[in-house]
């Protein structure tokens, strides 16, 4: 998911364009695109793995979930049963992020490989066609192309497009589940900001995983009655502070029982 994360973000930058001279400049070079992303992705699928991995062998898994760790998709799975249900029916959450991930990711290859192909050689335009328009007294000039490729083709591109684009909300709406799982156990004190980091911007997920992949899960439930236990505690001390005799009044407050 991070590679086309990365990837759509540069295909705009290195599409072929059209200058004020009607020619047609950048053609061929949205390879780089495919590198750049590719290089991205494989970084922070390293750092998800060992992470990953660390995490389960710490939890004594079986060896067939230690190397999901590293196979794409897979850690999706793996993620979600390090970080358990959510709430009290909701099992298997890494499960449905992993098929809605699966399927996204299929989209999008479709997608931005028949597109890459077709501005990677060419098909995309013929002859720019010079259009002057005038607006308000100014002439403006524009420069449209034409496919080369059959309408079916492009219907099929556009069908891709649209698919993967209503596939992209479903998978974030999976891993904001599968994002709150997983952090409520290795970070509960912050596991909102962690999830709505990861949510604008995946990238962030290998790095983070990677940085507590030593830390030791815990309940959150738990955590959060200890915490409660806490703060109360603190109350307590604070009104003891405030009234130094002990006294006691019927209506609570700092003179009042705890």
């Amino acid at each position: 998911m991070e590679f086309f994360f990365v990837l759509s973000l540069l295909f705009a930058v290195f599409i072929p364009r059209i200058n004020q001279a009607g020619e047609i400049y950048n053609e061929g070079l949205l390879w780089i695109a495919f590198v750049i992303a590719g290089g991205v992705w494989l970084v922070v699928h390293v750092l998800k793995s060992i992470g990953l991995y660390t995490m389960a062998k710490k939890q004594n898994m079986g060896a067939k979930l230690l190397w999901c760790a590293f196979v794409p998709f897979a850690n999706t799975f793996l993620m979600g049963e390090l970080g358990g249900k959510f709430g009290r029916n909701f099992k298997h959450v890494g499960l449905y992020a992993m098929i809605v991930e699966l399927l996204y990711c299929a989209a999008c290859g479709m997608y931005y490989g028949m597109m890459g192909h077709v501005y990677i050689n060419g098909l995309y335009a013929d002859t720019p066609i010079k259009e002057v328009v005038m607006q308000n007294g100014i002439e403006y000039t524009y420069y449209a192309f034409d496919y080369l490729i059959t309408t079916q083709a492009i219907r099929v591109i556009n069908a891709f497009y649209y698919v993967q684009y209503v596939l992209s909300f479903i998978n974030l709406f999976v891993s904001v589940f599968l994002y709150i799982v997983f952090f409520r156990k290795y970070a509960p004190s912050s596991y909102i900001w962690m999830t709505v980091l990861c949510a604008i911007v995946p990238l962030f997920i290998g790095p983070l995983v990677f940085a507590y992949r030593k830390r030791t899960p815990v309940d959150y439930d738990a955590f959060m009655r200890a915490r409660y236990e806490q703060i109360r505690r603190q109350q307590q001390q604070y009104y003891n502070q405030q009234n130094p005799y002990g006294q006691q009044g019927p209506y609570g407050g700092p003179y009042g029982p705890n």
